[in-house]
């Protein structure tokens, strides 16, 4: 019985995907072209460049020599290996979905184990600093800018360490294992490294704007449904954002609605990800053969922490 409504539900999205598609193909062309836009402006310049850098550090088996001054420090906090800490920096600073990316790359290369990369899965892949400071900072009032910069990074940081000793308590300590022993791919010279990390990168980059077109234009459907998106009401504005978060932030920030709602909905869902992140993230740890219902739960509570915090902070200023 599961099964067959599952496929009667599947067989209904895409009858009511091929009807907006066919007799609504002026406005479906628009948000179409809205995730590509936002594609081509935003996360081809961002993204790809540290796609292509951290793929070559990976290969050439350079990268955790970046990270030796906090590999100690990060240690003795997340009892985590110097791979893993290498995904732990470069997952916060790099931004989404590279912290998804590094980790099946490290378990590709047997860096790490399964369960390593699982945990890691639950707090290092979030939105970047340099998009949230030049994207989501414009949606914010100038009073809160750093409260909720430090809210941002800081909660996961710590939701990691409460997973380390809570759920991932008895996950094996591998920071002194012989990395000699570990079988990995011959040594590349620096071209052909960079010519396998650009191949790489631009395969990624083109299957997450393959993502944010879709999403992009799935979130038509919802707003049609209520009717148009309405400059002062809410409940669009907060479903785009939950089903493609990059174009649904434009759109926030571009609306009439008050600004602490504005503040929320862009900073929950930022928080969170949306759907599009979660196929894109499934898209990157494909070869980690993990399940991704772990992974929506963690970002879940994280946004609800997130959430509890962002009333704190009016509460307290």
């Amino acid at each position: 019985m599961k099964n067959f409504m599952k496929k009667i539900g599947i067989r209904c999205f895409f009858l009511i995907l091929l009807y907006f598609l066919l007799f609504h193909a002026k406005s479906c062309v628009q948000f179409a072209s809205q995730g590509l836009l936002v594609w081509f402006q935003t996360m081809i310049p961002t993204l790809l460049p540290f796609m292509i850098v951290t793929s070559m550090m990976i290969l050439l088996q350079v990268h955790r020599s970046f990270i030796r001054i906090l590999e100690p420090f990060l240690y003795r906090i997340y009892h985590i290996n110097g791979d893993s800490i290498y995904c732990v920096v470069f997952g916060f600073l790099c931004g989404f979905p590279m912290g998804a990316r590094i980790v099946a790359q490290l378990y590709d290369q047997k860096y790490i184990s399964k369960t390593e990369g699982q945990y890691l899965l639950s707090f290092c892949n979030n939105i970047g600093p340099i998009y949230f400071i030049n994207i989501v900072f414009q949606g914010i009032r100038g009073g809160y800018h750093i409260a909720f910069l430090l809210g941002m990074y800081a909660i996961p940081i710590l939701y990691g360490i409460l997973m380390r000793y809570t759920l991932y308590r008895h996950m094996p300590i591998t920071a002194h294992r012989d990395v000699t022993e570990i079988p990995r791919k011959s040594k590349l010279t620096l071209f052909l490294a960079l010519d396998e990390s650009i191949h790489s990168a631009f395969h990624s980059i083109t299957t997450l704007g393959g993502y944010m077109i879709f999403f992009n234009l799935c979130t038509y459907i919802p707003i049609c449904i209520l009717g148009k998106m309405q400059q002062t009401n809410a409940l669009p504005y907060l479903m785009n954002c939950v089903l493609e978060i990059s174009s649904g932030v434009q759109n926030v920030l571009h609306s009439n609605i008050p600004w602490s709602m504005k503040e929320q909905i862009i900073l929950v869902t930022v928080m969170f990800g949306g759907v599009s992140c979660i196929a894109q993230t499934i898209s990157c740890i494909r070869t980690l053969n993990c399940s991704i219902f772990p992974y929506c739960v963690h970002k879940l509570i994280q946004s609800c922490f997130f959430y509890l915090y962002i009333n704190m902070i009016y509460t307290l200023f």
